[in-house]
């Protein structure tokens, strides 16, 4: 079963969704630091939907710089085109 790691979603029906799928999703507490969650499974995808604080692109960064998930697919969804830019200058799988 793929594991997959949702930043940011509000939402709990994407988790049931994305569960019903057959996939083992995780979804961060806001309180628990993002390092933490990485270090405690491997993860086959990190999808990271960018709010009001506009984080994505710092956090994608974070999540590159990172041996544990260097190599881990990220996908970002963003409605805002500056991020957007940034996002695609950091040549990411998919935003």
């Amino acid at each position: 079963m793929d594991k997959l790691l949702v930043i940011g979603s509000e939402d709990p029906k994407l988790g049931k969704f994305l569960g019903k799928l057959g996939y083992e999703v995780i979804l961060p507490q806001g309180d628990v630091p993002i390092c933490e969650v990485l270090e405690k499974k491997f993860y086959d995808l990190v999808l990271i939907e960018s709010g009001k604080d506009h984080l994505a692109v710092q956090l994608c960064e974070f999540l590159r710089k990172m041996q544990s998930s260097s190599a881990v697919p990220i996908v970002c969804v963003t409605g805002d085109p500056l991020e957007r830019v940034e996002l695609k200058r950091m040549q990411l799988d998919k935003f």
